[in-house]
């Protein structure tokens, strides 16, 4: 579309992407059915529409959404494409990601200071923070048995990322890379 297009995220049947795209001016959240070849705009509200992941049975997509004061995140279903408010916080919330069994998201906010990784009981709406000790935290990724999220992490502010583990209890943290460069984005 010759434009800038951010955060793509497959859709787990692997035949839909979700991006963020400045394809009309606004960062707005489009999905891509690869079967059809074809593009739909899911969000296109003025301000912030970035797009997160789906949810384990790809009816839904966590995205962070600037409705309102401070950017967060908001469950919308791809089929009506009614969205719901999940977070309500001070402070910028993103990178959000369903943990494998759906009834949890990953997220960053930066609500205490700099960005940590949270996580967030759909549920209950109960919050709790698993990072402490980083400086800044980014890019949270569940494992596919969902008891460890990898992240970006700076140890200090100065260093450049590196990949970290946090158990979903947030007690433990392993470094996994060690100053080889910036290590960024990680999968599982």
């Amino acid at each position: 579309n010759r434009s800038i297009n951010l955060f793509p995220r497959w859709r787990p049947d692997g035949k839909a992407i979700a991006f963020t795209s400045y394809k009309d001016g606004n960062p707005d959240i489009h999905v891509l059915d690869l079967e059809r070849n074809r593009a739909q705009v899911l969000s296109d509200r003025q301000g912030l529409n970035l797009a997160g992941g789906f949810s384990p049975d790809g009816t839904q997509i966590a995205a962070t959404l600037s409705r309102g004061k401070d950017p967060n995140i908001f469950i919308i279903d791809l089929k009506s494409g009614d969205s719901k408010r999940a977070t309500n916080e001070w402070g910028v919330e993103s990178s959000p990601t369903f943990s494998p069994d759906g009834l949890n998201i990953a997220y960053v906010s930066d609500r205490s200071g700099n960005p940590a990784i949270y996580a967030l009981e759909l549920a209950t709406g109960r919050t709790r923070r698993l990072t402490g000790r980083l400086g800044w935290c980014d890019s949270p990724s569940w494992s596919p048995t969902g008891e460890w999220i990898a992240f970006a992490g700076r140890a200090n502010p100065k260093d450049r990322f590196d990949i970290f583990l946090v158990d979903v209890t947030g007690t433990r943290t392993i470094q996994l890379t060690h100053g080889e460069g910036s290590n960024e984005e990680p999968s599982w």
